[in-house]
């Protein structure tokens, strides 16, 4: 969106940053799996906090803490009474109506098949997942997996353009979304790639900051969102050191942090899944519901 707004779940940077992870090499908000999960984690916050369901719902458009100083002015958790009384700027249109817009699209999709006869809904995502040995190219990653780049892109959204362009590279550890039953040609083509093409991509790990003078280790490693000690530790310096005006440090973007996605929870029964021990679809949704 025009504010910054990212994803299925329109996640700001900085609320994002709070449950995922956003860097050169990552942005999660992309990632309707684990941005779902971020979604939901800042529900229940929200509810810890606001407890009335219509001041948390405007929460998602308006923060916790803009909601919060909407209840003291007005003295009230009533959102209509907010609504009349409560005047700020920065509570507009958008805010005033979110919790009015969303009970609207709950209708709506409690009602699809009235509002959408004839329509079949999207399958879900049925792939295999596969750790990335080492950090690699996407243009080699390509040659590994034998699969065509739009397909490795529409299920690793997560990714970045500058992954997908070649300038940064996907992390080692990385779990990467495959067609299913593919794993063992993955792992297999993975194994034969020459060690040039690894030693190319070490080679690219590496980004510059240039200090300003005024940013501690510890700022500098938050804004590239890798772990501080870790560089503290690898500059030899102490995390609340500034280093001087225009010093060029190198960091390394492999240190930048990615979700650990779960195995797929739903796969397509149509599908011969190469996993022997994972259950059809009816019958893994039946134990995910009878746990929760």
């Amino acid at each position: 969106s025009s504010a910054g707004a990212a994803g299925i779940w329109q996640l700001m940077r900085g609320t994002g940053r709070e449950f995922l992870h956003i860097n050169d090499l990552v942005d999660e908000r992309y990632d309707p799996v684990i941005a779902t999960e971020a979604a939901i984690q800042y529900i229940l916050g929200a509810k810890d906090k606001l407890v009335e369901w219509p001041l948390i719902i405007t929460s998602y458009n308006h923060g916790r803490a803009g909601v919060m100083r909407a209840v003291n002015q007005v003295n009230s958790s009533d959102l209509v009474e907010i609504i009349k009384n409560y005047n700020r700027t920065s509570f507009g249109f958008a805010s005033r109506n979110y919790y009015a817009e969303f009970l609207a699209a709950l209708d709506v999709y409690s009602n699809a098949a009235k509002f959408f006869p004839g329509v079949i809904p999207t399958q879900h995502w049925n792939y295999s997942l596969v750790e990335v040995p080492n950090a690699v190219l996407v243009k080699d990653l390509l040659l590994a997996t034998k699969v065509e780049k739009e397909w490795l892109f529409k299920y690793n959204p997560a990714l970045t353009t500058n992954v997908k362009l070649g300038k940064e590279v996907v992390p080692a550890a990385f779990k990467l979304r495959i067609p299913p039953g593919q794993t063992d040609l993955f792992y297999k083509q993975f194994n034969k790639l020459p060690e040039s093409h690894f030693a190319k991509a070490h080679g690219l790990v590496r980004a510059r900051h240039r200090a300003n003078g005024h940013q501690r280790v510890v700022d500098i490693a938050k804004k590239y969102d890798i772990f501080h000690h870790q560089l503290a530790k690898r500059l030899g310096w102490d995390l609340n050191r500034r280093p001087k005006k225009g010093e060029v440090i190198l960091l390394r973007s492999v240190d930048s942090r990615f979700t650990e996605l779960p195995q797929p929870l739903f796969v397509l029964a149509t599908v011969e899944n190469e996993d022997k021990d994972v259950p059809d679809s009816l019958a893994l949704a039946e134990s995910v519901k009878d746990k929760h």
